[in-house]
């Protein structure tokens, strides 16, 4: 709660709510030796995908 003072009468408001952090302590570190893909890692080759299910071998 916030007290103040205005024109002789104490005026009495609710403060504000911190705003709402993650706590990374537990999960900072885990992995100390991760390290990012080089470009050379995010190279894929294209593929076709069976968005209709054909290529499911079905009985």
């Amino acid at each position: 709660m916030r007290v103040r003072e205005e024109a002789g009468h104490f005026v009495v408001e609710r403060a504000e709510p911190a705003p709402r952090k993650i706590n990374l302590d537990g999960i900072w570190g885990a992995i100390p030796g991760l390290k990012p893909l080089s470009p050379e890692d995010r190279v894929f080759e294209e593929r076709e995908l069976d968005w209709d299910g054909k290529l499911l071998k079905r009985d």
